[in-house]
């Protein structure tokens, strides 16, 4: 299978202060996928810091660009929604994956996403969103996708801060990229007619595994309660 995707990447590349990089993805002859991973740097640090930073060196590269007393944070966030916007006008669509060092329910991200048309995948998944930094109280490893493939997830992960060898999170999510290739557009699917809600499998784990992820989401939106006091 690695080596099926691999066959796909067609183009890479990074942003030229470091602040992203990605990989393009061939799903067919017209649609191409962006999988971005990205770091926007945290508030400026103390002077205790010595400029040696990540904030300070995107600091003194964005003064070389001729911007006056720029705010790396605040450059990452327009840059990126460019950026993002910019393949959105190709027809491609995108996933990012990235350490925003803010909280997933913050102005700045929801404005993001409601710019570039993107979905936080973990919001059928997580009622309660744990946090993703050992010192911290919030999510800020964040994953977001093209609302037009968001059907496409299959699950989703956050895995406690000190998990691994770092200090953050592994968080992430499977996305069906085989299903992506061979169905443009799960969005077309009217799901009001009958033959289209009807689901049929001869595999047995296949559909334990389906149906363990149905009751998930079910109860991530509280479905059960709802139906019942409509019902009543």
């Amino acid at each position: 299978m690695l080596n099926s995707i691999l066959n796909l990447v067609c183009a890479t590349g990074a942003d030229q202060l470091g602040r992203w990089t990605w990989h393009e993805i061939r799903l067919d002859g017209t649609r191409k996928l962006y999988v971005i991973t990205a770091y926007r740097v945290g508030n400026k640090p103390t002077k205790k810091s010595a400029m040696t930073t990540a904030w300070h060196q995107q600091y003194r590269k964005l003064i070389l660009r001729g911007l006056t007393d720029p705010d790396p944070r605040q450059q990452f966030m327009t840059d990126l929604r460019k950026f993002l916007l910019s393949i959105k006008s190709q027809g491609s669509v995108y996933s990012l994956n990235w350490d925003a060092n803010t909280a997933h329910n913050d102005d700045e991200i929801l404005d993001l996403l409601q710019d570039t048309d993107m979905t936080d995948v973990f919001d059928d998944y997580f009622f309660h969103r744990p946090p993703t930094h050992q010192r911290g109280s919030t999510q800020i490893n964040l994953c977001h996708l093209s609302s037009s493939i968001f059907n496409y997830v299959r699950f989703t992960f956050i895995l406690p801060p000190d998990y691994g060898e770092g200090d953050h999170s592994y968080a992430g999510y499977d996305l069906d990229l085989a299903a992506m290739i061979s169905r443009p557009d799960l969005e077309s699917i009217d799901p009001s007619h009958a033959q289209n809600r009807i689901l049929i499998s001869t595999d047995v784990k296949a559909s334990t595994k389906y149906l363990q992820l149905l009751r998930k989401k079910q109860d991530a939106h509280n479905i059960p309660h709802q139906m019942n006091e409509l019902w009543q």
